[in-house]
């Protein structure tokens, strides 16, 4: 059995509720490892994505959905957008996989799955710098911006 194969098989065996990989995705520009973190999560569980202290979710994409073996069955499209606005610029975020929030699958209590690919991120207002009191703040993308005090304008406040 190949690499490949035995990670595939860990992680289809790997069923259990808040269960987290870290898979090695090459080098950056450090020469630190990158790692794409998985969450798992069954209906009714907790999902938990958490970064170490100075780093920032990045959701890459989720999909909540009934599955047997290979074949994705009443996927909600939307799962990667609504964990997205759930946890995307945190540290770290917890929350129910349920139909209640996935609630755009056609199947309802069949036992689906949430699995999240998710990146830590080092927090961008970490080394941003705002003028004259201003405060980073993150966009939608994690781009940093200032939001600045009284008149005070620009890019940086200045």
């Amino acid at each position: 059995m190949g690499l490949l194969q035995a990670l595939v098989l860990a992680v289809m065996l790997a069923g259990s509720q808040g269960h987290r990989n870290k898979w090695w995705n090459g080098w950056d520009n450090e020469n630190t490892y990158k790692y794409q973190n998985t969450e798992y999560c069954f209906e009714g569980g907790e999902a938990d994505l958490e970064c170490p202290d100075g780093y920032l979710i990045d959701i890459n994409w989720a999909v909540y959905k009934y599955s047997y073996y290979r074949y994705y069955r009443c996927s909600d499209p939307k799962a990667s957008q609504k964990v997205k606005a759930f946890c995307d610029g945190l540290n770290s975020c917890t929350f129910t996989c349920d139909d209640q929030l996935f609630n755009d699958t056609t199947c309802t209590n069949r036992n689906e799955r949430l699995i999240v690919w998710y990146k830590c991120v080092p927090d961008p207002c970490d080394s941003f710098y705002c003028a004259n009191g201003g405060m980073c703040k993150l966009g939608s993308d994690l781009e940093p911006m200032c939001q600045c005090l009284g008149d005070w304008n620009g890019t940086r406040c200045d």
